[in-house]
């Protein structure tokens, strides 16, 4: 009885083992979220804004504010809603490019975890003139 009762053990231990090999095909990586707020004051003419990060595996942009200022004698002045240029590179690769207003964002860019560069900066080349936005980029990070 004890040997009946043995091979019946090693063989449900066996198919056991045998179902934990193939009994999931799918492997999730692990990776992390990164919410970072971003905000600044991006000049006409000049570079704009960076944003960097390493082994990305995909990111978003989101503006929740683009406002076009005006500098016075004063400072800068607000004058209305506007929008930024947002740039997104990809292991120096131009992966996506486009204007985003308040409420606006880009697609998910994959970051093939690799390095990924976002520039934001202001549609247009007058130096009297600049957007002042704020916004999250989302990162997924390895």
């Amino acid at each position: 009885m004890t040997s009946k009762f043995f091979i019946i053990t090693v063989i449900f231990i066996l198919l056991f083992n045998i179902q934990a090999c193939y009994g999931s095909s799918i492997i999730e990586p692990n990776f992390i979220t990164v919410n970072q707020s971003i905000n600044g004051l991006v000049i006409g003419g000049h570079a704009g804004n960076t944003y960097s990060k390493d082994y990305v595996l995909s990111v978003q942009v989101k503006i929740s504010k683009a406002d076009l200022m005006i500098k016075t004698e004063y400072g800068w002045k607000r004058v209305s809603e506007y929008s930024v240029i947002v740039k997104i590179f990809v292991n120096g690769n131009l992966e996506w490019s486009g204007e985003l207003a308040a409420g606006g964002s880009s697609p998910t860019i994959s970051g093939n975890g690799g390095h990924v560069l976002i520039i934001i900066k202001a549609p247009f080349s007058y130096e009297n003139e600049a957007v002042d936005y704020s916004g999250i980029i989302t990162w997924r990070l390895y």
